[in-house]
Formats: structure tokens, C-alpha cells, sequence
């Protein structure tokens, strides 16, 4: 099969030749009110002018851009501005809060550092706290408020479809972020997948995101496949949807929007969290694609979502659950438009000792699992199941879910011996998640580093924290669970559980958890470790990071994370970055001061 390889910025071209005047991003202020649009052809105007100031700054087409730009239209407005002239773009989140700021800053330095950047661009205020980051390897460092602009449009590079479109760090969940390269065939022939093959995309088709543009969801699925058909997208910031989730579904109703996607968790805040009163005037009948990926799918999560907003225009039929990952850009499977997304129930015993998905019936009498239906991969694009020792496995046999096809990077940013553990020698990309296939249709269990094994039995810890999502005290939403155990003696269970709840009901939590996982999954826990909110470390993306919960258990420092880096520790790291920045400037005036070599 064939598939495009236009360089992203001359689709840019192709997308303001076409669309009027009206279609182009909006982007919606904090208040869910206020609104700033960009035309797809007054877009690639302020884009050309942005790559023109980077250039002015004294990067090089090739050089790697760090971009830590909390501002949406500020950041993509930098990021394709960037990519116009041949510079590797390299996003990365925000500080979220400075109470973990030295959780982020460790994050931030591996990332520029493994990138090898050349730059970095960050808001004025968010560099006030990142001067620790500046070293001499970044030549240049600078508010994207205070970027040289002017009338000067820069040409487009002189881009094939080999060229690195960006650098994409995955979320860290299972170890250290790596770069996933990406070129520009990479990410044509995934937003042909993404907009034309799996969501079909029409001219009325309009999408609505509150997803992070550092998160390979909202970039890719939003603000770059879009452009390839000139489908207008509306943006509200991330925070605003965790703070008052109404107003994502108010965009979705002042927008006709068609095209909405979020992580399991989204569907849950808004059904739980969102008022009546907060909904007068909401209509979402126009939604006809509502996606879910990015983390395990819960079948009851999506149904209650749907049920609590059926009365105001939304079908069960617009959920379409995926699966994807950064190292194949974005999209693996989509499930079919239009269909009712639902789960396979098997037997839990043949899937722990037999590893083979069994399918059961209601009255079955033993324990089960379920899991949703992830749809099919991609026209030109391979999926397979592979087993321990390499071979390609049945329909229902459990194994590492393998893929190959035009969507999968190359490898990682100068890690070789990474990407040849995750290659293998016939091109397949192992994606480090067991699951099945079933008439052609993919199911996700887990992840292979996460899986807890006791007597020889394989369990997934999402079947031990979905149990636990309902005992009262418990946080939805903020479970892990792992196993322990040294060489040679039996694994010990560990359920730890972030609670809201007075210390004097702990002890009731703790016999509920481990009442609930032996009655529903058979498994006896050793250990509940109930936690203060905001304990357990999450990615940048806000995915549970259940091998980090796991090193810090074994470090005894998981009690008062939720403390972060207190006073102290802040007013340090604020200290070392103004010193870093200053350090900076007098480098870069030194620099520029000296007299040129004849």
C-alpha cells in the first residue's frame, strides 16, 4: 500500500492553498470563554516568521529545540515554526507544580541532555525556574515572549520524508523517557491513517482537545495530523479540563466539534465530577468519534460516561477505544467507527497458567478478567502476538504485541542498543504490552514489566486496581500494584493506594483491599500502603509510574512524597537557576564580544 510522505511544513502550504478563511485553530483562554484564531493561511504566515527568529538566534537546521511552552498557541506557533526550517523539534511538559519541581527538573535534564539540544525555548516565567537546566551545551536559551520576530517569513527547508520531523521522549511509566525519532514518512503516513482510514474525516468534521501538546495524543492527533486535511481544531488548556471538565464539553457544543479524545480517566472525572448545573445549554449530538487510548480501557467507565450524558445528545456509538504508542508516532489500532466499544470476558485461571484467552459465559462460576476491544491495525501496517521464544502465536494465545509498517520509527536517538533490543532482527518493534488477538482484533492486558507473578502464575495489576477503585476511602484512579521478592523466595503483593480519608479509617481500608483482591482475583496481598493524595508519582502525561512506586516502597520513600520538595528545596532550586541564567549570559556575551577568527 502506498503511502503519503509530504514533508509536514508543505502540508502546512497544501492546507492554507485549500481552506477558506474560516477553517483554522482556535485556541480557548483559561476561561473557557475567550477565544484566538488562527486561519490555516495566517497560521503558516506567523509559523514561517517564527522559524525566521529561530534561525536569527544562530540555530542550525538539524539542531535539536528543547520547547517547554505551557501557552497552546504560543507552542505550536514555535514548534512549526521550528520544523519550518529544519530544526528538531524536542517537546517537553511544564513544571506542574513547584512542590515536585525536583522530580521534574530530573526529568528535564535527562531529556536535554539525551537530546543533545542546541536550544532551548520555554516561557518567561517557566525559565525563571530552569536556569538550573542551562549548561554550555545549550547555545542558546530564550523566553519564546522575547523571540526576535519581525516581517521576515523564512522559506521552508529543504525536508524529505527521511529528514527527523521531531523528537517525541516516551512517558517514562516503565523507566527513563526515551527519544523516539520521528521523520517526517513517519508522520505522514500515520496522520493518513489517523484522518483518513481511521476517522474518515469529512470537511464538517471539526475537533476538540484539552489533551497536552507535550503528549503524543494532543500533538500528533490534534494539532500535526489535522493539518493534512485542514480539519479546524479547537484547544482549551489541560489544566482548565482537570479543573472544571464541563467546559471541554461546552467546546464541544459552541464548536459542533466532531472529534474528541481523551485517557480512560477523562470519561471518569467528567461523569463523576460534572453537575447538572454545569451543563445547561451543552449538546453533544454532533460528537460521532469520542477516542480512548493511552492508558488500560475500562468497559463500566465508558458506559457511564454514556449514560450520564445520553440525555444530552451523546451515542455510545461515537466511543472508539485505541491503541497506540509513541515509537509507532501515535496510532496502532483504531476500533471500527460506529460500533459500541466492548470487552471479552475469559477465564482468568486459563489466562494466568495456560496463557490463552478463553472466552466465558454469564453463568460461568469462576473467576474472570475482561478487556476492551482495541480494533484493528491499520491497512499496510502488521500486527502480531509473539511468544518467549520468538514465534508468531494463534488467535487468543497471550505474548508480546509485535508491529511493523511505515508509522514505526527507526530507533532511538543515538541508543543503539536499545533500539536493538526493541527491533528485533525482522523488523518487528516489540511494544513491551502482552495482549491477544481475536478475529483480527487486538486486546490489551498489561504491560510485561509490570506483571506480578506468584507460584509461577502471571497476574496484571490493573485486575488488582480496578478491584480496589470502588472501597470507600480509596482515590479512584490512584492505584498501584506490584510484587516484591528476593532470589529464591516466594513474591509479596504490594497494594498501594492514595486515600482522602481520616488515618483512624486506614485500617478498615487495608482489610477492604485485601478482602476485595482475594475474593475477586484469588490473589492474597501482602502489604496495603495507604497513602496521602498526591503521593504516587505519575509521567508528564499523568500516567501511574508503577516501577517508580516500586523503587521508592523498597526505598522506604514513599510516605511523605506527597511533601515534595518542601520550602527549602524550592527556594534552592530557584537560586540555582537564576545563577545558571546569569551564567548563560555572560557566556553568550563573551561569546559574541569575541573577535571573529580570519
Amino acid at each position: 500500500m502506498h503511502f503519503p510522505n509530504r514533508p509536514l511544513p508543505l502540508a502546512l502550504v497544501d492546507a492554507a492553498n485549500r481552506a477558506d478563511a474560516t477553517r483554522g485553530y482556535t485556541f480557548v483562554a483559561e476561561d473557557g470563554v475567550t477565544e484566538t484564531f488562527y486561519s490555516f493561511t495566517h497560521l503558516g504566515e506567523e509559523v514561517a516568521r517564527r522559524g525566521a527568529a529561530l534561525l536569527r538566534l544562530g540555530l542550525l537546521p538539524g539542531e535539536r529545540v528543547a520547547m517547554i511552552i505551557p501557552e497552546g498557541d504560543d507552542f505550536v506557533l514555535t514548534f512549526l515554526g521550528a520544523m519550518h526550517v529544519g530544526l528538531v523539534p524536542v517537546p517537553m511538559c511544564p513544571p506542574m507544580t513547584l512542590g515536585k519541581l525536583g522530580n521534574f527538573l530530573d526529568t528535564a535534564k535527562h531529556i536535554i541532555r539525551k537530546s543533545e539540544s542546541a536550544g532551548l525555548v520555554c516561557s518567561a516565567q517557566v525559565l525563571n525556574v530552569l536556569g538550573s537546566l542551562v549548561d554550555s551545551q545549550l547555545r542558546v536559551v530564550v523566553a519564546s515572549e522575547q523571540l526576535p520576530l519581525d516581517d521576515t517569513q523564512a522559506p521552508i527547508a529543504n525536508l524529505t520524508a527521511d529528514h527527523p520531523a521531531f523528537i517525541q521522549f516516551t512517558s517514562g511509566s516503565t523507566s527513563k523517557p526515551k527519544g523516539v525519532v520521528l521523520t517526517h514518512g513517519n508522520l505522514a503516513a500515520n496522520a493518513h491513517c489517523i484522518m483518513n482510514l481511521g476517522l474518515q474525516a469529512t470537511p464538517d468534521d471539526v475537533g476538540c482537545s484539552w489533551l497536552p501538546f507535550y503528549h503524543d495524543m494532543g500533538l500528533i492527533g490534534f494539532v500535526l495530523a489535522p493539518i493534512v486535511t485542514d480539519t479546524p481544531v479547537a484547544f482549551m488548556q489541560p489544566l482548565a479540563f482537570i479543573k472544571r471538565p464541563a467546559q471541554w464539553l461546552h467546546m464541544i457544543t459552541r464548536h459542533k466539534g466532531t472529534i474528541g479524545f481523551g485517557p480512560n480517566f477523562a470519561y471518569g472525572l467528567c461523569a463523576s465530577r460534572i453537575k447538572d448545573r454545569h451543563l445547561e445549554g451543552v449538546d453533544l449530538s454532533s460528537w460521532r468519534v469520542a477516542g480512548c487510548g493511552a492508558e488500560p480501557i475500562q468497559l463500566d467507565v465508558l458506559q457511564k460516561f454514556a449514560d450520564r450524558f445520553d440525555d444530552y445528545g451523546f451515542r455510545a456509538e461515537a466511543f472508539m477505544p485505541c491503541f497506540g504508542m509513541a515509537e509507532s508516532t501515535l496510532a496502532v489500532t483504531f476500533h471500527d467507527l460506529g460500533e459500541k466499544p466492548r470487552a471479552d470476558r475469559v477465564c482468568l485461571e486459563s489466562l494466568t497458567k495456560e496463557h490463552v484467552a478463553v472466552p466465558v459465559t454469564e453463568d460461568h462460576d469462576g473467576e474472570t478478567a475482561s478487556f476492551v476491544c482495541c480494533g484493528r491495525p491499520f491497512p499496510g501496517h502488521d500486527l502480531g502476538i509473539q511468544g518467549e521464544d520468538g514465534t508468531l502465536l494463534g488467535d487468543r494465545a497471550v505474548g508480546e504485541i509485535v508491529i511493523k509498517g511505515p508509522s514505526v520509527m527507526n530507533g532511538y536517538f543515538k541508543d543503539d542498543d536499545t533500539t536493538g533490543r526493541t527491533i528485533d532482527a525482522d523488523g518487528w518493534l516489540h511494544t513491551g504490552d502482552k495482549g491477544y488477538v481475536a478475529d483480527g482484533e487486538l486486546y490489551v492486558c498489561g504491560r510485561i514489566k509490570e506483571m506480578i507473578i506468584v507460584a509461577g502464575r502471571n497476574y496484571y495489576p490493573t485486575d488488582l486496581e480496578w478491584a480496589c477503585n470502588e472501597i470507600p476511602g480509596v482515590r479512584k484512579g490512584n492505584i498501584i500494584a506490584f510484587s516484591v521478592g528476593d532470589f529464591g523466595e516466594q513474591e509479596r503483593v504490594i497494594v498501594t493506594v492514595e486515600s482522602k480519608a481520616d488515618p483512624d479509617d486506614y485500617d478498615r481500608i487495608r482489610k477492604d483491599i485485601k478482602a476485595k483482591v482475594l475474593s475477586t482475583v484469588g490473589l492474597k496481598v501482602s502489604e496495603v500502603v495507604v497513602l496521602e493524595p498526591g503521593s504516587l508519582p505519575k509521567t508528564s502525561s499523568g500516567k501511574l509510574q508503577r516501577s517508580k512506586t516500586k523503587q521508592m516502597y523498597l526505598d522506604g520513600a514513599l510516605e511523605g512524597a506527597h511533601r515534595g520538595d518542601g520550602r527549602l528545596g524550592l527556594v534552592t532550586h530557584l537560586a540555582k537557576s537564576q545563577w545558571g541564567l546569569l551564567k548563560h549570559r555572560v557566556r553568550s556575551t563573551f561569546t559574541s564580544s569575541r573577535p571573529s577568527a580570519r
